[in-house]
């Protein structure tokens, strides 16, 4: 058997059930950091077009703070506090400057206001900004190796005979069903009560990106069905709220622009495009809750069941 996984899969299926789980988690943490330290310098070129390695930086800095979390209990403390700090570090650098790109991407589209102009030079002002954090992150962890070397000091313990699992410890087969359970059991509480309630569809999205994450982890161990129809259910449901977010998103920042604004004018413009946005996420509650109906939810989580 080959261990390995391509830097560029999200999907680390090149391993066995009946591998040591420690084992299977040098193939996904080598593979999650060398996707991070790929997406990392394409990100910080301040080029235009860079929004989709800013994006992948962010998604990929999430995947392997997923499998650092998941792979906790065979890797020294210190080590994973350093790397979360730093990816920490990273995705918040990522998220300040993905969050201008869709907020640009929304405003392109209405130039012929004078108003969105103004605003678009406003937040392109902000993503120069956020770029600057993206470049100084990548200065201190790229160009001398930093990060690099202390991943590689990680896995090197983590495949030393020292760090073999303890008898008692389940092979990756087994392992596997017993950690997906708690993702599999906090993405089901976390569905809302009220499907208007953006809040709580907020962090039921949450729960829907730790489930994908810890799918993308452990797809190895289960059937093709896990793969075939279970994730892309949950990555449709992750696109759907991730819509729903965005204009939470713009909703929020055009109610602050009220509450500051110079005039009663200003404020006029603001509120119309607010009242359009309203409109507008009106119509993704209404459509998501037509997607995401108590029949498809009762046959997603009884297919989870029959997994575990």
């Amino acid at each position: 058997m080959t261990m390995n996984a391509s830097a560029s899969s999200k999907w680390i299926d090149n391993v066995s059930v009946d591998d040591r789980p420690e084992a299977v988690a040098v193939v996904a943490l080598r593979s999650r950091f060398k996707a991070v330290l790929r997406e990392l310098p394409k990100a910080a070129k301040n080029t235009k077009g860079n929004s989709k390695a800013v994006h992948q930086l962010r998604v990929w800095t999430r995947r392997a703070t997923a499998a650092l979390r998941l792979y906790a209990e065979f890797l020294p403390e210190k080590d994973v506090a350093w790397l979360k700090k730093r990816l920490k570090r990273i995705r918040h650098a990522a998220n300040d400057a993905r969050d201008c790109d869709v907020l640009i991407e929304h405003l392109s589209g209405r130039r012929s206001s004078a108003h969105a102009e103004h605003w678009l030079q406003h937040v392109a002002a902000e993503r120069e900004a956020a770029q600057h954090k993206i470049v100084e992150v990548y200065n201190d962890l790229i160009p001398n190796r930093k990060l690099k070397k202390r991943v590689d000091s990680l896995l090197k313990k983590l495949a030393t005979p020292a760090q073999e699992s303890k008898p008692e410890t389940a092979l990756f087969g087994l392992w596997s069903r017993q950690q997906l359970r708690p993702f599999v059991d906090d993405f089901f509480a976390a569905v809302p009560t009220d499907f208007n309630d953006e809040s709580a569809l907020h962090q039921f999205r949450i729960q829907g990106k730790h489930l994908r994450y810890a799918m993308e982890l452990l797809v190895a161990a289960f059937p093709a069905s896990f793969r075939t129809r279970l994730y892309p259910t949950i990555e449709s449901l992750q696109d759907r709220l991730g819509k729903i977010n965005d204009i939470r998103g713009l909703k929020a920042r055009l109610q602050k622009k009220i509450e500051h604004a110079p005039d009663a004018d200003s404020a006029a413009v603001s509120r119309q495009q607010l009242a359009k946005y309203e409109a507008r996420q009106q119509q993704n509650l209404k459509s998501f809750q037509a997607w995401w109906t108590p029949k498809r939810a009762a046959s997603l989580r009884q297919t989870f069941e029959k997994l575990l």
